[in-house]
């Protein structure tokens, strides 16, 4: 489980720093649109929508992991 969240973590970092901004500021911003609808830029953008839910799934469940201990 730790590694899948370093993983997604890792992704987030990479893309914030690939396009200066946070995904949050990416999409408003419209840069996919921008960027005419590149597929590089679209498939960036589904990986970072994809690795952010995968942050918060992971760490939801290492919570509920360790409250089983």
């Amino acid at each position: 489980m730790l590694r899948r969240l370093n993983r997604y973590e890792l992704t987030v970092r990479n893309l914030e720093k690939k396009y200066n901004v946070t995904l949050s500021e990416f999409k408003k911003k419209g840069i996919v649109a921008k960027k005419g609808y590149a597929y590089e830029v679209e498939n960036d953008l589904w990986e970072w929508e994809s690795s952010q839910d995968g942050i918060k799934t992971v760490k939801a469940e290492i919570k509920r992991l360790r409250g089983i201990q």
